[in-house]
C-alpha cells in the first residue's frame, strides 16, 4: 500500500511551505541570523513529521501483515478441505460407504416391512436399534467389513476434531458432508455408545464424530 507516502508527501510539503514563509517573512532578524527560538520550532514540525511517517508505516506493516495471515489461514483451510475431500473420495473410503449403503437400504426395508404402521419417528428409532445390532454381528462375524464401515466414523472423528480446534469453519463441514455427518449419529450412534461401556475401550470413543453431528444438525 503506497498511499500513506502519498500522504505523507503532501504533510511534507505544506510543513516546507509554511516554514519558508515564517523563514522569510517573520522569523528571519534582522541581522540574517536564525534564532534558537526559531530553529525549535522547525525541530518540533521535523519531529511531528517523523512521528506521523512512523505510524503510517507501522499501520501499513501490521495491515499487510494481518492480509498475509488472513491469506494463509484461507489457503490453509483450502487446503484441508481439498484434501479431505480427496480421502473422502479414495478407494479405501469408497469400500465403507458402499458396505454402509448397502446396509442401510437392507435395514430401511426390514424396518418398514416389519413395521409398515409406524411413524416415520418410530420407524427412525426402529432403524437405529437395527444397526446396532446389525453393527455388533458384522464386528463377530466380518470384521473386515465392520472395520471398512466402521472407517467412516474414524474419518469423521478427524473432521470433528479440526472443527472443535478451529482449524476450518463448520459451515464448510455441512455444505460439503451435511448427510454423511447425520448418519454418524443416527445410524452409529447407538452401537458407538455400547462399545463405550465395553471394558478397555477408551474414553471417549468417536465422541468428535458424534460432537460433529450435533453441531450440524443445531445449524
Amino acid at each position: 500500500m503506497k498511499w500513506p507516502w502519498f500522504i505523507l508527501g503532501i504533510f511534507g510539503g505544506l510543513a516546507l511551505a509554511v516554514i519558508h514563509k515564517h523563514l522569510t517573512a517573520e522569523w528571519l532578524p534582522a541581522a540574517g541570523t536564525i534564532s534558537l527560538e526559531t530553529l525549535d520550532h522547525i525541530f518540533q514540525i521535523g519531529l511531528f513529521f517523523v512521528a506521523a511517517g512512523a505510524l503510517l508505516y507501522a499501520r501499513n506493516q501490521v495491515n499487510a501483515a494481518r492480509d498475509d495471515i488472513e491469506q494463509q489461514s484461507n489457503l490453509a483451510q483450502a487446503t484441508f478441505l481439498f484434501n479431505l475431500d480427496r480421502r473422502w473420495e479414495s478407494s479405501e473410503m469408497w469400500n465403507g460407504r458402499k458396505l454402509f449403503r448397502d446396509l442401510n437400504e437392507k435395514l430401511k426395508k426390514t424396518v418398514s416391512g416389519a413395521h409398515p404402521m409406524l411413524g416415520d419417528g418410530q420407524k427412525r428409532e426402529r432403524l437405529h436399534e437395527e444397526f446396532a445390532k446389525e453393527l455388533a454381528n458384522l464386528r463377530a462375524t466380518k470384521p473386515e467389513d465392520y472395520m471398512a464401515i466402521m472407517r467412516l466414523c474414524g474419518f469423521f472423528e478427524t473432521v470433528g476434531l479440526m472443527v472443535e480446534m478451529g482449524y476450518v469453519p463448520l459451515k464448510e463441514i455441512d455444505e460439503l458432508l451435511r448427510g454423511p455427518i447425520m448418519a454418524t449419529k443416527h445410524c452409529f450412534g447407538l452401537h458407538i455408545k455400547e462399545r463405550q461401556n465395553e471394558t478397555g475401550v477408551p474414553n471417549g470413543l468417536y465422541e468428535h464424530a458424534l460432537n460433529l453431528s450435533d453441531m450440524v444438525e443445531r445449524l
